[in-house]
């Protein structure tokens, strides 16, 4: 994948997981190289309140890495239906 690839993918998620997710703000968004792995992640910083919960997401879907203790379960779930959704939505292009 090239890096126009990485970020058109992770723009996509981020569009996604902004219009599923209202209890919680999505108020800053970070890319991130992963020289591991030779690709793009995105850090993606919630809010609610005052406290603030980051998590890191692969181009693909997956999370990467919780960079907050006690990260919200609600959150988590949110995140996960949203992802495993716009995986079903892949699937059924063609149907």
């Amino acid at each position: 994948m090239t890096e126009e690839d990485y970020t058109n993918a992770l723009d996509f998620i981020q569009e996604r997981l902004e219009s599923a997710i209202s209890d919680y703000a999505l108020t800053k968004t970070e890319d991130l190289y992963d020289e591991k792995y030779d690709q793009i992640l995105r850090a993606f910083f919630w809010s609610r309140g005052s406290r603030e919960h980051i998590l890191t997401l692969t181009a693909g879907g997956r999370i990467r890495a919780f960079h907050t203790k006690q990260f919200p379960l609600r959150l988590v779930r949110q995140i996960s239906n949203e992802l495993v959704a716009m995986t079903f939505d892949a699937m059924t292009i063609d149907d």
